[in-house]
């Protein structure tokens, strides 16, 4: 099936035991086979960024855990995951190569902690935020709501203490 370079052809036993008294057992099926599955992988993803849309833009964070569209604000939300806060791209800005983005929440009775996750809750007009600890210590988790409009803080509640 593959020319017989590993040793597994009609002999394959008895040559391979050849080869490997310091013979010239040829490797590399496998590795080839997947190196051209690689290459066509690869292949596949360049055309297909080629072609999908997408938004490219500029920020400050390195790490950014989750991303949700706000319909009614015609915007971006993402989660930054160093400094817990929330950053928005504007949809109205075009004809820019990159957008920036713009931190719009940044709550100062979770610092220290990171996003790990947000909603938008468009019915209620609000976002939802859980909170936890930065690794190893996990000690601390919450969810919270801000409002879409203000960013004013609807609720914050613990979730890692009793009762909780």
């Amino acid at each position: 099936m593959c020319g017989d370079c590993c040793g597994r052809g009609a002999g394959g036993a008895a040559e391979a035991g050849a080869a490997g008294a310091g013979g010239g057992r040829k490797r590399g099926c496998a590795g080839t086979a997947l190196a051209l599955v690689a290459l066509a992988a690869a292949a596949a993803v360049a055309v297909l960024e080629g072609t999908a849309g997408g938004v490219s833009y500029v920020g400050d964070g390195w790490l950014h855990e989750c991303a949700k569209w706000d319909a009614d604000g015609r915007r971006l939300l993402v989660s930054n995951f160093f400094g817990a806060g929330v950053s928005e791209l504007r949809a109205e800005a075009k004809g820019k190569e990159k957008e920036e983005e713009r931190v719009v929440l940044a709550d100062p009775d979770v610092a220290g902690r990171v996003a790990l996750g947000l909603t938008v809750d468009a019915p209620r007009g609000r976002l939802l935020i859980v909170y936890a600890d930065r690794l190893p210590r996990f000690a601390y988790s919450a969810v919270a709501a801000y409002d879409l409009a203000s960013w004013r803080r609807l609720f914050l509640t613990r979730l890692d203490g009793p009762g909780a």
